[in-house]
């Protein structure tokens, strides 16, 4: 889901001021670990948190390392 936002705002030229938290980033200490659902694993670099995050910079998108640096980081996207 990560990656597709990222490359959409790429495409599309977004200029929407996005901030984004990614919650787990404990989970790249351990690869291979099952997290959460059937579903969520750390498979390889691709799909680590900090892969994700990197990801979603360089498409120009603002990542809280913390939940409560979220109000600040709105107000500095939108000039307020």
């Amino acid at each position: 889901m990560e990656a597709e936002l990222a490359q959409y705002v790429v495409e599309k030229k977004s200029r929407l001021p996005i901030v984004a938290f990614m919650a787990g980033r404990f989970m790249d200490e351990m690869p291979g670990m099952r997290f959460g659902h059937a579903g969520t694993i750390v498979e390889g670099k691709a799909d680590t948190t900090a892969e994700k995050i990197a990801r979603m910079e360089a498409a120009g998108i603002s990542v809280a390392e913390r939940i409560e640096d979220i109000p600040g980081m709105v107000k500095q996207r939108l000039g307020l």
